[in-house]
């Protein structure tokens, strides 16, 4: 499973960090920031499988829905 944040429609909100802060975080200028389990883009690399129930509170909890899983 993969994780894809539309950062356009992101608003750095945070409420996904507060669900799953081994994936996501806040940069120090308060950006949405994928860790290091991210390869760099809005796609991250592969999850593993017992993230997907705080994952999907993530998703449910973003208040403009910028989150998405694939898998």
């Amino acid at each position: 499973m993969k994780v894809t944040v539309d950062l356009k429609t992101c608003n750095d909100h945070g409420e996904c960090v507060a669900y799953l802060p081994q994936i996501f975080s806040l940069t120090s200028r308060g950006e949405l920031n994928i860790r290091s389990t991210a390869d760099g883009n809005l796609w991250s690399q592969e999850l593993p499988e017992d993230v997907r129930d705080a994952l999907l509170d993530a998703i449910d909890n973003c208040p403009t829905q910028a989150i998405d899983i694939e898998g």
